[in-house]
């Protein structure tokens, strides 16, 4: 087993436990993790996890992208359309290897040239505001294939004003890495984890032994609950003391930018 980075975790020094009981608080909109560390909140606007952000290189901040920082104009450039066409072949006996190769050409295609919005206006302003706490940012997202889904990621981001690129961070932040060790290789490029359709929660783990890093602190933000379990898992196992998973319901909500009703 890879040996974490230690240069964030101080031996001896005491860390409150923070206890949520499943009850009543679920009106408000919490749902309680197992883990006495962690909480998963549900959250429309997307500035509502900056409260739990501590500034420093001991935090990280990971941020799905489809439907949680990017939604694009074009129908199938969307987890919903894809979603559906792949359930759509299954249900025709194709496997889900073979759905997927039908499905893909059109959907890149169609990410290729769609133009993208925010999903919250208030986005870019938040990810300034992390760049400025000195934390590590990124993007964790199930786009894979990097032969398409890296020029096509990058453009998005500049289109929508969106800077993910780290700054003042580790050096090892800064390069690319392949990632092996999963049914299929998730790529990294600067501020951006392409899990490739794997287990965000198995990449992301594998991302952090790559660097030999390991943080105190962990926000994850995900419009799907599977994807926030899988990195609390992930959380768990490599023994990061606080981690906080937000459940982003925006497009759920149907919610534009603006919190207007979303047009399709």
């Amino acid at each position: 087993m890879v040996a974490l980075y230690e240069g964030c975790v101080k031996k001896g020094s005491a860390m409150t436990k923070r206890v949520y009981w499943l009850d009543w608080w679920l009106m408000a909109g919490i749902l309680s993790c197992s883990s006495a560390y962690t909480v998963i909140h549900e959250i429309i606007e997307i500035e509502d996890i900056l409260p739990y952000v501590k500034a420093g290189p001991c935090t990280v901040v990971a941020f799905d992208i489809d439907n949680t920082l990017l939604r694009g104009k074009d129908p199938r450039a969307r987890d919903e359309w894809f979603n559906a066409q792949f359930k759509q072949y299954t249900s025709q006996g194709l496997s889900g290897d073979e759905a997927v190769k039908r499905i893909l050409p059109e959907h890149i295609n169609a990410h290729r040239t769609t133009a993208v919005e925010q999903v919250d206006a208030d986005e870019d302003e938040v990810v300034a505001i992390l760049q400025d706490k000195n934390v590590h940012i990124m993007a964790l997202t199930a786009r894979g294939d990097p032969k398409n889904f890296v020029d096509i990621t990058l453009r998005q981001f500049r289109d929508a004003k969106v800077d993910l690129m780290p700054r003042h961070v580790m050096d090892a932040w800064k390069q690319c890495y392949k990632i092996t060790g999963l049914a299929r290789d998730a790529y990294y490029i600067p501020g951006i984890l392409l899990v490739n359709g794997n287990d965000k929660g198995m990449a992301f783990d594998l991302f952090l032994k790559k660097l030999r890093y390991r943080p105190h602190l962990v926000i994850f933000v995900d419009d799907i609950i599977k994807n926030i379990e899988a990195v609390e898992r992930a959380c768990k196992r490599l023994n990061i003391k606080e981690y906080h998973c937000f459940y982003l319901t925006r497009v759920a909500h149907g919610l534009d930018a603006v919190g207007a009703p979303l047009k399709n």
